[in-house]
């Protein structure tokens, strides 16, 4: 398919995600990895603590793609186990925003 076939697919709900157990389970049966999982009951709510959070749970990046990145992870995706809600934390944004209120 062509990118703008791809993408009209992709918008009219053409692709569908499996939930934690699914996904699991295909992976398997593919012999493919999934992502490191974290398992958090309770995420960090200030930005102050989610930094902190994210420099605890993600030192260093577990699947580097190249050696540009020097081993830093980018950060974390977080998600319900039925994907019905999914977010980046990323430590550029946290760096940043953490900078920015220290800075006059």
């Amino acid at each position: 398919m062509n990118p703008a076939d791809i993408a009209a697919w992709r918008e009219s709900g053409g692709q569908s995600f499996a939930d934690i157990t699914k996904l699991s389970d295909l992976a398997m049966l593919s012999g493919v990895e999934t992502v490191p999982r974290l398992v958090s009951p309770d995420l960090p709510v200030t930005i102050e603590e989610t930094l902190e959070w994210l420099r605890s749970v993600a030192p260093r990046t577990i699947v580097p793609l190249d050696g540009a990145a020097k081993g830093k992870a980018e950060g974390v995706v977080v998600r319900t186990a039925t994907r019905s809600q999914i977010a980046k934390i990323r430590f550029e944004d946290y760096e940043r925003t953490m900078k920015s209120k220290v800075s006059p």
